[in-house]
């Protein structure tokens, strides 16, 4: 599941042949892309943490 919908194309169409944008838009793109997996990793500890602090409250 790739989120890109929020990245409005901001240069112009002739814009886009120059390397100086396409440079951009690729490093705007491994950003997003870096941000996601560190957001999905967060998600995943804190699930994980949850569930276990959940399982010490019961168990002890």
């Amino acid at each position: 599941m790739k989120r890109i919908l929020w990245i409005k194309p901001s240069v112009e169409p002739t814009d886009l042949l120059s390397p100086d944008t396409a440079i951009l838009h690729i490093q705007a793109t491994v950003r997003q892309e870096m941000c996601e997996r560190k957001l999905n990793r967060i998600r995943l500890m804190a699930g994980a943490t949850f569930i276990a602090g959940f399982f010490i409250y019961f168990l002890f």
